[in-house]
């Protein structure tokens, strides 16, 4: 499984597997080390494909997820070069490609997002021209839905039509 994340300036970062955890385990700070949380959307791939053409890329797209990426502050940005630690990414449910906007709810928290299958068919195409996709292949946006520092004792709850999609606690 690839893990591949799009920077809103369109750089991309393969991400290690290890940096995967389900969502409901607690994520623990490191000690020392300064973490920044960011919710972004993100695409599973269901087909193996290379060199897609941007007409049929959305044919490869089977779910979306809202995924937590934990990223260490510019003071430990050498020990994480792509900006990912071990157990630093929780990936929530994998839902149904919406049909129209949606609503997520972070706490007191919401946000719209509508998903682009125009933008979806060209990072697919462009990115399938350097790699293979193949099926849990994950893609993560680059727009950021919530950004928070997490603490110690808080919980995470992402909501979407009063359903829980993804959820753990910090410690």
């Amino acid at each position: 499984m690839k893990i591949i994340r799009i920077d809103s300036d369109n750089k991309t970062c393969l991400i290690a597997d290890s940096a995967w955890r389900p969502h409901r385990r607690p994520y623990f700070v490191p000690d020392g080390q300064s973490i920044i949380c960011e919710i972004r959307p993100a695409l599973r791939i269901d087909r193996l494909g290379k060199a897609i053409g941007r007409k049929f890329a959305t044919r490869y797209i089977g779910a979306w997820s809202p995924v937590c990426c934990m990223l260490p502050s510019a003071d430990y940005h050498d020990l994480a070069p792509t900006g990912m630690l071990d157990d630093s990414l929780v990936i929530g449910e994998w839902l149904q490609l919406p049909q129209d906007n949606i609503s997520l709810t972070l706490g007191s928290d919401t946000m719209h997002w509508e998903f682009r299958a125009d933008i979806a068919a060209d990072l697919i195409a462009r990115l399938s021209q350097a790699a293979t996709f193949k099926t849990g292949d994950i893609i993560i946006l680059p727009q950021t839905l919530f950004r928070f520092i997490p603490a110690a004792g808080n919980s995470v709850t992402l909501s979407v039509s009063d359903s829980r999609i993804l959820e753990f606690n910090i410690r």
